[in-house]
């Protein structure tokens, strides 16, 4: 009887030592699949924030190029401008010289 009553002992405390076996295994995997979740989340907000960082890049840099191109533009217009007026200029020059040669053969100079 005795005997009876250690192995009962014993296998009740096989079953309760296995079933806290079970229970850590459990929680272990609970823990392992919270992290595997979290790992997972915070990779997602890295891609994300790359992205942003991306589009913000982009933006900025199609800002730079129009401004390049803006300052461009207007340096074109001044230089176009500053052909004219010396286009112009030449022409008063020309009509001020041609004067000039007809006062001198006129003698009215």
């Amino acid at each position: 009887m005795r005997q009876k009553k250690e192995r009962e002992e014993m296998e009740r405390k096989k079953l309760e030592s296995e079933r806290m076996e079970q229970e850590r295994a459990e929680a272990e995997r609970e823990r392992l699949i919270e992290a595997a979740e979290k790992s997972k989340m915070e990779l997602e907000m890295k891609k994300r924030k790359q992205l942003e960082q991306q589009q913000q890049s982009s933006a900025a840099s199609s800002a730079e190029i129009s401004a390049a191109k803006s300052q461009r533009e207007r340096e074109r217009l001044r230089e176009q401008e500053r052909r004219k007026r010396m286009m112009m200029k030449s022409q008063v020059d020309m009509g001020e010289q041609r004067q000039l040669f007809e006062s001198f053969e006129t003698g009215t100079y």
